[in-house]
């Protein structure tokens, strides 16, 4: 079941958006894509919304803002 957003991310997007949040100067580097890699991402969440009655309420910034800093306490523990 995905449990995601129904709204087309890129990847170099999601990395950007991380390197900023974090202030990370690290750089972000390209590989060619696997030949069965897809072109489009747009994750059906209508599953989950039948079944579970669930759908995304947090835009992807805002909760990279709350799950990078989590993620920083376990590791540091």
């Amino acid at each position: 079941m995905n449990i995601g957003s129904q709204e087309e991310t890129r990847v170099i997007d999601i990395a950007t958006c991380i390197r900023d949040i974090t202030g990370s100067g690290s750089p972000i580097c390209y590989i060619d894509r696997p030949v069965d890699d897809p072109h489009v991402r747009r994750p059906d969440t209508s599953l989950a919304r039948q079944v579970l009655g669930w759908k995304p309420r947090t835009p992807l910034h805002e909760g990279l803002e709350k799950a990078i800093p989590w993620f920083a306490e376990r590791l540091a523990a």
